[in-house]
């Protein structure tokens, strides 16, 4: 994963944050010639809210699930998965008796996505960037 951040110039980092309980969908998009970049995704029962509403004595538990969420949606313009996801519990860090859920922060940047070649295509300030991501083979 190549971390995008230091390119974003500050009005395109103006992120989407959201919390996906089980039973929701996740569903990131982008405007037309934009592309989705994850910045950071959380699976687990980080804290009390609106997901998680007991904490029995197991709050603060998480994957880090970038990597995951990345692969399957930087580089798009438009991304959705259900939850509970069989990959994303095959990562978790809690107990699997209880509820986990989604917590992702995404960004829309300049650029395209091939997916013929999937490399990502886009402009950093002075620079054209390529970013390219392998999809892993089962």
């Amino acid at each position: 994963m190549f971390d995008m951040r230091p390119f974003l110039s500050p009005a395109s980092q103006l992120a989407s944050t959201g919390e996906y309980c089980m039973t929701e969908t996740f569903k990131a998009a982008c405007p037309e010639n934009q592309v989705i970049l994850i910045q950071r995704a959380l699976y687990g029962r980080m804290k009390l809210g609106r997901c998680v509403r007991l904490g029995l004595n197991y709050l603060g538990c998480a994957a880090d699930v970038q990597r995951l969420v990345d692969r399957r949606c930087s580089g798009r313009s438009y991304c959705e998965f259900y939850i509970p996801d069989a990959e994303l519990e095959a990562l978790g860090e809690c107990l699997s008796e209880l509820k986990s859920y989604l917590e992702v922060t995404y960004t829309c940047i300049d650029g395209r996505y091939s997916s013929y070649l999937h490399v990502l295509f886009f402009t950093c300030r002075t620079c054209t960037c390529i970013y390219t991501q392998r999809d892993k083979k089962s």
